[in-house]
């Protein structure tokens, strides 16, 4: 949904998708390339402020 690539400072980008109510399959990769680092999950809906995804939302 995102891609972030490239060699730069911490900068926002976001991505939308659209799912039905139930559980889905979720994948992350992230690398880190030097300069530092920064990952935030979040998410938001009906125009609402972005929230942190709870570790609640995660099963294994």
């Amino acid at each position: 949904m995102v891609d972030n690539d490239g060699l730069h400072s911490a900068i926002e980008k976001s991505g939308q998708v659209a799912l039905t109510k139930g559980m889905h399959p979720f994948a992350l990769d992230f690398v880190e390339g030097g300069g530092g680092f920064t990952l935030k999950l979040q998410y938001s809906f009906n125009g609402s402020a972005p929230r942190d995804v709870p570790d609640s939302w995660f099963v294994h």
